[in-house]
């Protein structure tokens, strides 16, 4: 009689532990729907443009694909660009250009010389290396007299 009730006490233990992780398991599923709809509301603010200027310290360079590199100093802050300008002034940044975004320019690499003063946008939570100085792909590049 007593091995029955402890086998029964067994059997009533296992099943609450089985219905309390079942429950457990459900509460993760909607916790990460709810984060995943969230993140999909909000995907244009990454999105947006912080425009900036600064003069070519160095000759751009462009590689064998196409694009081309080049370093730019004295950054300035045209628009929407405060806080990410205090992120590259301090060293510069080497501008990785798309040939795409040349063409639309009207630019080549060989005009783009030391001592030029240029303006681009980035997009404000760009990635960039975290190398001395940074580099950062642009979404646009506009030579100034």
């Amino acid at each position: 009689m007593i091995k029955w009730l402890k086998l029964g006490v067994t059997v009533m233990g296992m099943v609450l532990l089985l219905s309390a992780c079942s429950q457990l398991r459900g509460k993760e599923e909607t916790d990460v729907s709810s984060t995943t709809s969230s993140s999909i509301i909000h995907p244009a603010v990454s999105e947006q443009t912080a425009v900036l200027s600064g003069i070519i310290e160095q000759a751009a360079v462009t590689d064998e694909t196409g694009v081309t590199t080049f370093l730019v100093q004295d950054i300035k802050n045209i628009t929407h660009g405060a806080e990410i300008q205090q992120i590259l002034n301090a060293d510069g940044v080497v501008l990785i250009v798309q040939q795409g975004v040349l063409d639309k320019a009207n630019l080549s690499g060989e005009q783009l010389k030391k001592g030029k003063k240029v303006s681009f946008s980035v997009e404000k939570k760009a990635a960039m290396t975290k190398s001395l100085p940074p580099q950062i792909n642009i979404l646009s590049l506009e030579e100034k007299e």
